[in-house]
């Protein structure tokens, strides 16, 4: 009996091996201690996929976002194409819709991509442009990402110290940051 559960697990091990590719995922993140970048692909109305961003900033200034900033790819030559930035106003169907964003330090934002996204319901890569920082964000399971993202919200966001904060949180840092020549 133990060898016909071993063998089970073992077989179920194999099988789930095969079918989950771990560089790609529906959420993806970057953590560190200026900013964080959050992305889940999500379903909306009529079961199409709408990537969500949330974006923290712990920095101080300000940057232009715009669409083409933001990098998503189902594969390595696959590029999803995003038009604009939709930011819920709190009033159901009225979107405040934009071609740009102008990103503040020290400030969150939430908002839903626009563009055509049929075939991207997981992506092998996403990265962000801003100013001179080229955001790469780690594909991670969606179970932890919640987790994570539950993590987040319980930041104090006027500590004097973040370092401590994660620490206490266990939010350790994700992603890589690489230095980017601005081209937009």
């Amino acid at each position: 009996m133990k060898k016909l559960l071993l063998l089970i697990l073992f077989a179920g091990e194999a099988i789930l091996a095969q079918t989950v590719d771990p560089s790609k995922s529906r959420c993806h993140v970057f953590i560190d201690y200026q900013f964080i970048w959050t992305l889940e692909m999500i379903k909306g109305e009529n079961e199409a996929v709408v990537p969500v961003v949330n974006i923290i900033t712990f920095a101080k200034g300000q940057w232009d976002l715009r669409p083409e900033q933001l990098h998503l790819y189902k594969n390595q030559r696959v590029e999803a194409q995003i038009e604009r930035f939709s930011i819920d106003t709190g009033v159901a169907g009225e979107p405040y819709v934009v071609p740009y964003l102008k990103v503040l330090g020290e400030s969150f934002i939430g908002m839903d991509l626009i563009g055509e996204f049929t075939g991207f319901e997981e992506l092998s890569q996403v990265s962000i442009d801003l100013a001179d920082n080229r955001f790469i964000l780690e594909a991670i399971d969606c179970f932890q990402y919640e987790t994570m993202v539950g993590k987040i919200n319980r930041i104090n966001f006027d500590s004097p110290d973040l370092r401590q904060d994660y620490s206490v949180l266990e939010l350790s840092l994700h992603g890589k940051r690489e230095a980017w020549r601005q081209h937009y």
